[in-house]
């Protein structure tokens, strides 16, 4: 316990000079989200140092953890995880320098998940077990279907930049959801803090998380909740899906739009539920409003214990609702 509240007093000091440097220094290093008039919004080029430093964080509590705790990377063919994950992130670099092509950015995180799973087999999802169907056995297509949980998780993760808070918000969710239901496991801890000090800094418009944070943190917590998933008993099947149904009708929504457009899916737009929240209640209101949706679900589980297959069928007609009175209103254009 002394050596857990040691590390996590470590965390905070580091974290707390970590921002600081960046903010300072951040100069030097010239990735910066740009504004276009378009899309991007801002006024002004913002520093993406957001993702950087979950990433840093991330990279000094591996080598700790491997040399001296050994307690949870040693559970993993952690060389695969390390590596894949600083490639994910060297991706999401690039990609704020110089916008990588859709195509090539799916082939190489799709690539990156193979790598983990040919050498971690204890993430393959074998079975499945979901209210009122019996135990489905994935047998031969066990490992294709997991690299498609982490490839659409990937996207519907994506789905929640865009705005101040949001992605900040979604990573406290699930990272407090993980720090619970793990009976408070040290990794889910460091980045509560990281995510604290981004939470502080993203509202100031100092950083945001840039596409650098979004597929690095967003490729590792897939592995994070399919770890979790397998390894505590406290989480089940509906658990992830109730803590994902948010981002999941999401992607699937903005998927078949752009598709009716005729516009690549994997192309950003102004489409988004916050962006359409915001625009019609402000930002503030909007980003609580945002959040009340996102944990609607799992809060509902909780507070009635409902079958999954209601709380989904509650859940979508109040997500398609909302949409159909908003544009009621006739103010914005979606």
């Amino acid at each position: 316990m002394s050596n857990y509240i040691l590390i996590i007093f470590f965390f905070l000091i580091f974290n707390l000079g970590l921002f600081f440097i960046f903010d300072k220094y951040y100069s030097y290093i010239h990735v910066y989200d740009k504004p276009d008039l378009k899309i991007k919004k801002h006024k002004k080029k913002i520093p993406v140092y957001g993702g950087m430093i979950f990433f840093i964080n991330f990279f000094l509590f591996f080598f700790i953890d491997i040399l001296f705790l050994k307690n949870f990377f040693i559970q993993f063919n952690y060389h695969s995880i390390f590596f894949m994950s600083a490639v994910v992130f060297i991706i999401g670099v690039i990609d704020d320098l110089k916008n990588l092509n859709p195509f090539i950015k799916t082939v190489l995180i799709i690539l990156a998940s193979f790598v983990v799973l040919i050498f971690n087999d204890n993430l393959i999802l074998t079975s499945l077990k979901l209210d009122t169907f019996n135990k489905i056995n994935l047998n031969h297509f066990s490992f294709i279907f997991t690299t498609l949980c982490i490839f659409l998780f990937i996207n519907a993760y994506n789905m929640h930049d865009g705005v101040n808070l949001n992605i900040g918000f979604y990573n406290l969710f699930l990272l407090f959801f993980l720090f619970y239901k793990s009976n408070y496991e040290l990794i889910f801890m460091i980045f509560l803090i990281c995510n604290f000090f981004f939470l502080i800094y993203n509202y100031k418009n100092l950083t945001f998380f840039g596409n650098n944070g979004s597929y690095f943190f967003s490729f590792f917590l897939s592995i994070l909740l399919i770890f979790s998933f397998k390894k505590y008993a406290s989480i089940n099947e509906e658990d992830i899906i109730l803590v994902l149904i948010f981002p999941i009708f999401e992607v699937l929504r903005l998927f078949v739009l752009r598709i009716l457009k005729k516009k690549s899916p994997f192309i950003g737009d102004l489409n988004h539920f916050h962006h359409i929240i915001i625009n019609r209640f402000g930002f503030r209101a909007g980003i609580i409003f945002c959040q009340v949706i996102i944990i609607f679900p799992y809060l509902t589980n909780f507070l009635f214990d409902l079958n999954l297959w209601l709380i989904i069928l509650i859940f979508s007609i109040v997500y398609f609702s909302i949409f159909i009175l908003i544009k009621s209103f006739k103010k914005i254009k979606f």
